[in-house]
C-alpha cells in the first residue's frame, strides 16, 4: 500500500527517490523563539552529543514537546497528509571534534510491511555545514527490504558492507529554518562539530494518524510488537522501558541486511575506501 506523505508532488517524488526531502519550515523570528525556550527552560546540555529524548525527568520532557508540537502542528498540517506528532525534543552536539554519529537506521516505529512510513523532521536552529555536524545520508537506502529495526540497540549493520558504499553518501546542508524530513529507515549520520559553538536541533517524530505508533524488542521468544504513545516516551525512558501494552509476539528471528541485499539497491560497492577514513575526510 503506497502513501502519499508529501501535499507538494515534487517533495513527494523527491522523497520516495531518496528517502529524505528538505524543505524550509521556519522563519528567522521561529528559530529565535526556540532558542530562547531552549534557554529559559534550563535544558541539561551533556558533554559531546545529548537529547532529553532518553531524560528521566518527564516534566521536562513534557514541556519541551508541549512546545516543539505547538510550533510544527500547523506546519506537519500544512507540508503531510494527515500525519501526527509523536515526540518532540531537542538534540544538542557540542563543540567535540570527536563526536561523530555513524550511519545507522533509526528504530521501527511503525508497521512498515503494512506500507506505513515513520518520519522523522530534524530542524537545526543555526545553518549547518562540513564544520558543525550536517546530517549526511545513504540516498535511497530506505528500499532496502523490510526488516524490524528493534529498540533499544536498533539494527547494527556490517560495516563492511557501509565500506562499500562511502561513495554514495551524500552530506546535506541547511540554511537557517530548513529542516530534512527523511524516513526513519534510510540510512544516516552526523559529523563531528568543530565550528566553536553548540549545534542546536529540534527533532520531531511522525506517524500516519491511520498508524499506531510501535516498538518492537527482541526476546527469546521472538520479537515483542508493543503499542507505544506519546505519554510512554514522556513518562519512560524508551532505552531502559518498555510499553506496557504487548500487541503481538512475532516467532521469527532478527533479519539482517546482506551484501546481495544492498548490490540490489545501490549497485556494486566499492572496496579501495574504508568508511570511517572517509567520513573523517569528508569533514575537516
Amino acid at each position: 500500500m503506497q502513501h502519499i506523505i508529501f501535499k507538494n508532488p515534487v517533495h513527494q517524488d523527491f522523497f520516495d527517490k531518496n528517502g529524505f526531502v528538505k524543505i524550509q519550515l521556519l522563519n528567522k523570528r521561529e528559530v529565535e523563539d526556540l532558542i530562547q525556550f531552549h534557554r529559559d527552560a534550563k535544558i541539561p546540555v551533556g558533554e559531546g552529543f545529548s537529547t532529553n529524548f532518553s531524560s528521566s525527568d518527564s516534566t521536562l520532557k513534557k514541556t519541551i514537546n508541549s512546545k516543539v508540537v505547538a510550533v510544527f502542528e500547523d506546519i506537519i498540517k500544512q507540508h503531510l497528509n494527515d500525519y501526527r506528532a509523536i515526540f518532540g525534543t531537542f538534540l544538542c552536539k557540542r563543540n567535540d571534534t570527536k563526536i561523530h554519529m555513524d550511519l545507522h537506521q533509526d528504530w521501527s516505529f511503525v508497521d512498515e510491511e503494512k506500507g506505513f512510513v515513520s518520519l522523522n523532521i530534524w530542524c537545526p536552529l543555526i545553518e549547518t555545514n562540513e564544520k558543525n555536524g550536517m546530517l549526511y545520508i545513504l540516498p535511497n537506502s530506505h528500499t532496502l527490504k523490510k526488516i524490524i529495526r528493534v529498540s533499544p540497540t536498533g539494527h547494527p549493520v556490517d560495516k563492511i558492507i557501509l565500506d562499500g558504499y562511502a561513495h554514495l553518501i551524500q552530506p546535506i546542508p541547511t540554511q537557517l529554518g530548513e529542516a530534512i524530513l527523511f524516513n526513519n529507515a534510510l540510512f544516516h549520520g552526523s559529523g563531528p562539530n568543530t565550528s566553536g559553538e553548540d549545534r542546536l536541533v529540534v527533532g520531531l517524530f511522525t506517524v500516519p494518524k491511520n498508524s499506531e505508533c510501535l516498538l518492537f524488542y527482541q526476546t527469546d521468544n521472538g520479537i515483542e510488537k508493543r503499542l507505544a504513545n506519546t505519554e510512554f516516551f514522556i513518562e519512560k525512558n524508551p532505552f531502559i522501558e518498555k510499553p506496557t501494552r504487548l500487541i503481538e509476539l512475532i516467532d521469527t528471528p532478527i533479519a539482517s541486511y546482506s551484501e546481495e541485499d544492498f548490490y540490489k539497491i545501490l549497485g556494486k560497492p566499492r572496496k579501495e575506501k574504508i568508511f570511517f577514513s572517509w567520513i573523517k575526510n569528508l569533514f575537516k
